[in-house]
């Protein structure tokens, strides 16, 4: 299978700093994609794509390959596509020439090396689609403001069951896994190319660190579940 993993981890975070390597449970965030990847025996596919000279340095560590992301590519704006191109183009430097990339998150701790081979199984079975994602069930109620300057609010799914159960679900991108048809991530300059297909994951397989109160989810999920 033509094929790489990119982990796209950037220095900078305004919300948690160093949000990529910051501790969790004694070891830096970004490891337990890596060894995810390790034990799904893709190792030798990955890719990080940084700006910082500490994540780097964990790369190296763990004999991972590493793509020097420029500045121009490290803001706050800069998006995931962007990113992926500017690796892949440096990875064709390499007379590499994939046709499919994984956008691995290092921020999913829970997304296991079973998720990331299944993952690749869709190919075959689906070639109808150019994109397939992880996401999450979810039956929550949503309301939507009718203006910026006030709570006044109304519900957007007026005719959904009130009963949690008896609702439809709707799908939550949860951001873990994408895996894109090179040819369509250039031609559309999407993640998520023409047609997606959507692989369903737990939400503590989902969960993404955002947040301080993520970090302390999920050092309760590691010591207790």
């Amino acid at each position: 299978m033509s094929i790489v993993i990119i982990i796209p981890a950037r220095g900078g975070s305004k919300r948690i700093h160093k949000k990529n390597i910051l501790p969790l449970n004694g070891k830096p965030l970004i490891n337990y994609s890596i060894e995810s990847v390790k034990k799904a025996g893709l190792k030798e596919f990955l890719y990080i794509s940084t700006d910082d000279n500490d994540i780097k340095n964990i790369a190296f560590k763990n004999n991972v390959n590493v793509i020097n992301r420029p500045d121009s590519l490290s803001q706050d704006a800069s998006s995931t596509e962007s990113v992926l191109i500017h690796a892949l183009d440096e990875i064709k430097q390499q007379d590499i020439h994939p046709e499919w990339v994984m956008t691995l998150q290092a921020t999913s701790p829970f997304i296991g090396h079973n998720v990331i081979k299944n993952t690749l199984n869709y190919i075959d079975r689906n070639p109808e689609y150019d994109c397939f994602m992880t996401v999450t069930e979810n039956k929550s109620d949503y309301w939507i403001q009718a203006d910026s300057s006030s709570m006044n609010i109304s519900r957007i799914f007026v005719d959904a069951p009130r009963r949690q159960q008896d609702r439809q679900p709707l799908w939550e991108e949860n951001s873990a896994i994408y895996l894109t048809k090179v040819k369509s991530l250039y031609d559309t300059k999407s993640i998520l190319g023409n047609k997606v297909l959507g692989i369903q994951v737990t939400p503590i397989q989902g969960l993404d660190i955002n947040e301080p109160i993520d970090v302390k989810l999920a050092e309760f999920f590691i010591n207790n579940l």
